[in-house]
Order: structure tokens, then sequence, then C-alpha cells
């Protein structure tokens, strides 16, 4: 589960995280964009398997915008290192803007269209990015459900659905204008009023109307118990909002509570338009009955729907109409793979020109090989692997057999084994790196065998030769499920296995295919689940919520049986507080409250690695999680022959 969530999506909204794979099949995350992007991680589209759904919270927690995040930025990203491992290095470098861009009183930059073509490079063709997943995304509903935010559903839709009010510029971390033309904040940072330029269109040529963003959110906004797949992962963060009217083309979003300033923005502002007349004729959460649902015929993106094939491909192509210009690419190609090292293997021979993750056993020969280009970076939202628990059943709603299990892990030994030691030790969903968020003081569960059986010991547990029984004499064992996608979350869960034995718990391991998995962790149909999440855009650790609060109060990715109603309040408290140093002891609180409660073992936060063919040009690196973020795509192109 991993990665994320960029700012063309509704998901901006949840600032939540994806179940990501990084590394492996991205899935899911944090959300926080708008839509189609996917919000912040975060929550994470969460799964913690391709986390791809990913909305991110980890490094969600960097935030970016004057209030919170001007710290975090900062602290990001001089930690942040974007590398090129090839002749092409040069073409990784971000731009800095230009001297006389400044923000209006608004606090928000001015629009960006297209840039011309790179030099040298030529318009057309089609791009082959090669993914891990046997399966791609199974919907492309802009407002997605909580078990189809993965970074598959990211990957795609984020081009589908693309034309939010404000986008957030991941190269400068800052907000500039998008659809809207104007921006007025009230004085007392609540009511936010949004002028949408004229001339927009969707991809058949009709009007984008003001009208056609408040009908999405309109209808994500409706929570409705009786129908159980009403359910967008980022319906917490749309009702944070008191009103969202409309007035000729202005639309005005009041908050329920002041929030600090990056989050109102990405609240109210990462708000994607829907062809009201096309999908009021439908159910909006039914996919057997909406047809645009499984294949949009109307998108107001870069990029419509071309070709949809769910074990094979999906293909899109250049919009015409996208307000922004016409994306370099005439189509790209969306190629699925069961097999871990397959997308660098596509891309060394030439038969995919991207891949967005690589195994770690490939970094080193990535690395050495001057055929292709290795971008090498450590993403302020980058993914993190941890062990999420199922409290609702045994022997995991006894916290003691989970203390017991993480005293029983090198983590260290396990980075370098499982990953190649591309990443760092972490203790929490905020990555290290992040200085203003990041609480190093929270009870640490170190590697020690002898302290493991003791806390078994401790709470009743009683060695029986070679196999320990609990309270009523009944062998304790459990199972490990994981995306077969991910070749390290394979040898994660062979090394627990291993060590499990040595306390005397038999361990059997459950390998899925990734939205098979997804579907299992989603539905509670498991024990011990080994996730990978990745970032939110904007980053922020708010975009952790939906993974940690209770499933009645926002959890919409809350995969653990976890409910604890202090966890719950210091999340409401920390979206509503405008003060960074205040927020940062808030969200320090919830790290400390989670160390000791131990739903989610969190492992270590991982560096991000994608490659490409050496002919694609204009590619900057971001300080976020993906290559991808600002639309990117739409701008590369092919060295012309």
């Amino acid at each position: 589960m991993r990665k994320r969530l960029p700012y063309l999506t509704v998901l901006a909204l949840l600032a939540s995280l994806l179940l990501a794979a990084c590394g492996d099949p991205t899935a899911t995350t944090a959300p926080v964009a708008t839509t189609a992007a996917a919000t912040t991680a975060a929550a994470t589209t969460a799964v913690a398997t391709t986390a791809a759904a990913t909305t991110a919270a980890a490094a969600t927690t960097a935030a970016t915008t004057t209030t919170a995040a001007a710290a975090t930025t900062a602290a990001a990203a001089t930690t942040t290192a974007a590398i090129a491992t090839t002749a092409a290095a040069a073409t990784t470098t971000a731009a800095a803007p230009a001297g006389d861009v400044k923000a209006d009183e608004s606090g928000v930059y001015p629009f960006q269209p297209y840039p011309a073509l790179p030099a040298g490079a030529k318009k057309g063709g089609n791009l082959n990015w090669v993914s891990l997943g046997k399966q791609l995304t199974p919907d492309l509903h802009p407002y997605p459900q909580a078990v189809n935010f993965t970074s598959s559903w990211n990957d795609v839709a984020n081009y589908l659905f693309g034309t939010s009010l404000l986008e957030f510029d991941s190269l400068n971390q800052r907000w500039r204008y998008g659809a809207a033309e104007k921006l007025t904040i009230s004085t007392d940072l609540k009511t936010f009023t949004f002028t949408v330029r004229s001339g927009l269109k969707f991809s058949d040529g009709s009007p984008i109307t003001a009208d056609d963003y408040l009908y999405g959110i309109q209808q994500a906004s409706i929570e409705d118990k009786t129908q159980p797949d009403n359910n967008y992962v980022g319906i917490d963060t749309l009702q944070k909002i008191e009103s969202y009217t409309l007035a000729g083309n202005v639309l005005t979003c009041k908050l329920k509570d002041v929030a600090p300033k990056n989050l109102s923005l990405s609240t109210c502002g990462s708000v994607n338009p829907l062809k009201k007349a096309l999908w009021s004729q439908y159910p909006f959460y039914d996919n057997q009955k909406n047809p645009e649902i499984l294949k949009p015929t109307v998108t107001s993106g870069p990029y419509t729907l071309k070709e949809f094939k769910l074990d094979e491909k999906i293909v899109i192509q250049a919009n015409p109409n996208y307000y922004k210009g016409v994306a370099n690419f005439e189509t790209i190609t969306y190629l699925p793979s069961a097999n871990p090292t397959a997308p660098y293997e596509a891309v060394k021979a030439g038969q995919g020109q991207y891949a967005p993750n690589i195994q770690p056993s490939q970094y080193a020969d990535a690395k050495a090989n001057s055929s292709i280009v290795l971008y090498d970076w450590a993403g302020v939202n980058g993914g993190y692997r941890n062990l999420e628990f199922n409290l609702s059943r045994a022997p995991f709603n006894d916290k003691a057999v989970r203390q017991a299990v993480a005293h029983s892990i090198d983590r260290a030994a396990l980075l370098k084994a499982a990953d190649a030691g591309l990443g760092i030790l972490s203790n929490s969903f905020v990555n290290p790196n992040d200085k203003v968020f990041y609480n190093p003081e929270v009870t640490k569960y170190d590697y020690d065998l002898n302290k493991a059986a003791q806390v078994l010991k401790d709470a009743g547990y009683v060695k029986d030769g070679d196999t320990l029984k609990d309270k009523g004499g009944k062998a304790v064992e459990f199972s490990v499920v994981y995306p077969t996608t991910s070749n390290p979350r394979k040898l994660q869960a062979a090394y627990i296995q291993e060590q499990m034995k040595k306390l005397g718990i038999k361990v059997n391991v459950d390998g899925q295919e990734f939205n098979a998995y997804v579907k299992k962790v989603t539905a509670l149909d498991y024990d011990l689940s080994l996730a990978n999440y990745g970032g939110g855009i904007p980053p922020d650790p708010d975009g952790t919520k939906s993974q940690l609060k209770s499933k009645d109060k926002g959890g919409t990715q809350n995969r653990k049986g976890y409910s604890n109603p202090k966890i719950d309040e210091l999340f409401d408290k920390g979206f509503a507080e405008p003060d960074d140093a205040k927020r940062a002891l808030i969200y320090k609180e919830i790290q400390k409250i989670l160390s000791d409660d131990l739903p989610i073992y969190y492992l270590y936060a991982l560096t991000s690695q994608s490659v490409s063919s050496k002919n694609l040009l204009g590619v900057k690196v971001p300080v976020l999680d993906r290559l991808y973020y600002d639309e990117q795509i739409s701008t590369w192109a092919y060295q012309a022959n």
C-alpha cells in the first residue's frame, strides 16, 4: 500500500494515504486530493498493500503551506535527495521558480499552463507504464471507496479527473490556481470563495460549470448507512465542510471550524468536476447501473479513457479539450505484472518506458545500468512499511501477543534483507526526517527475544515443548497475509514465520493477488497484514486519520478494528488547530498513544526508486513520493530522432 495522491484528485480532500507498494505494487494511501487524485493520504489508499493507497500519512506529515507546513517543508526539503544516476541527471533537477512569480493576497500562486516541449523532444507517441499487480484498479470512480483507493487507482484516475480549483505544486511545495481564477479568504479563515474561470470544457467538448463542481461534492458527502458501498474514502474530510454553495460561477466553501491553511485549501480547493447532466442519470455508487464508474466516457483531466481490460491493460488518450493544453503523449498504456521484478526488466529491455517502483533487489543493477535512468530520492511523503494487527480476533486482541511480535523483529536486519537497506527506521506514521511532527519519545519495542518470551509468560501463556499455548491450553498460531506482487513483503513474511518459531508460535504465510489482498484486509478477514502506506498531497499528518480513527468516526481505511475515542478526538483537534507548534503537540500525543496501544507496528520509512528509458525527457524529481505529481507525465516527451 503506498504512494500517492496527486493534487489533481478529490483525495486532496482527505489528505490521507494510499495503500501502496513501494518497491512493490503501490497500493493505498493517504488521501487528500480531491476526486481523482486521491486525498491525502491520505489515507491512504490504503490498505497496506499496494499502498496504494497510499493517502501518505507518514510522509504526509510534511505540510507545505504557510501555516503548518512551512517549517515542515523546509525540514523535509533539506532531507529530500533527488538523484538521477545517468547523464540525463540534469533533467531531473527541479527548476527554480521565476523570481517574479508571487502569490496573491490569498497566498496562492498563478495558474501554470503546460510548458513548451522539452528541448529536443517530439510530441505524440505512447508511453508504456509498467506497474506491479496482476490486475489494475477494478473501477475508476472519481470519488473512490476505501477498498478501491489504491495506487493503481491513483495512477490512472489522476489523469482522467484533473481540473481541480487549486493545484498543489509538488516541485515548489505550494498552492497555485487551477480551474479557479480567483480566491478570497474570509478574515475568520473559515470561508473560501472561488471564482471559476470561463471556457472550461469536458472531454466531449461540453462546458464545465461551477454546478458540475458542486454536484460531485454533494453526492460524495451523502452518508447512507443502509448502503455499504456508499463509502467515499474521504468522507470524513468532506464532513468538515459546513456548506458548499453556488452563485453563478462562484463557489463558496465554508468550514465548520478554522483549520491550518494548508488543509483548508486542500479541503475546499481540491475539487474536481463531474458532468452533472451525465452522472445524475445513474446511482452514484452502483457500478452495475452506472457505466461511468467502470468506463467513464466523459472526463475533465488531461486524458480520456480509450481502453480498459482489467487483466491486460488500461489505455488513456490525450484530451484535446483540456484547459492547460494537450498532453505531449498521445496515449499512455498501463500494463500490469504479477511478477515483482517485471516492471524493471521491461524498462531495461525497452518494452516499457517507465516503472514507478522497482524491487530493492534490483537497485544495485539499476544504479549501474547506463541504458536506463534511475531516479532515487527520499520523498517527504514516501511509503512506510508496518504490521497491521487485526484487533477483532485472537491472538492479536491480546496486547501481549502484539508486543511479543514487535520485540521479535530486528527491524534493522529486516530493512537490509527485505528492502536492501533503502529506508530509515521509524516508530510512527510521521517520517523521522520531519523535525516538526515526528515524536522520537514513544514506547519502543527493541529487538529482544527473551523479552518477547517474558511478556507472553507474564500474560499467562505457557511453553509446552516447542508449542506456545494460551490460557485455555490452545496452541497459539496466526496467519500473515501480504500481496504476492511485493517481494519485500514476501521476505518479511518468511522472516516473521521463522522468528515466531523461536517463541513456539506457528505462522501460516498467506500470499494473495493484490486486489484479493485488499479485499481480505478490508473485510478484517486476516490476523496479521504486512502493510505499506504512502503519501498524501499535500503532505500532512492529518492524512493518516482514515487509518486510525474509529470506523464510525471517519476511519474509512481502518483495517485493524482499532477504536480509541482519544485518538478520534485528537485527530479532530489537529485538523482544527491553525498553529503549527500546537498541532505538533497534538500529533506527537497521537504517536505516543499509538505506540502504547500498538494496533499497528511501524517498521521503517522507504526511499523512492523509479526507472525510465533514456529517451524520456522533461522528468523532474519532486520533493514528494512520486514522479508524476503536478501532471508531470503530461509534460514528458520522447527525444526526437
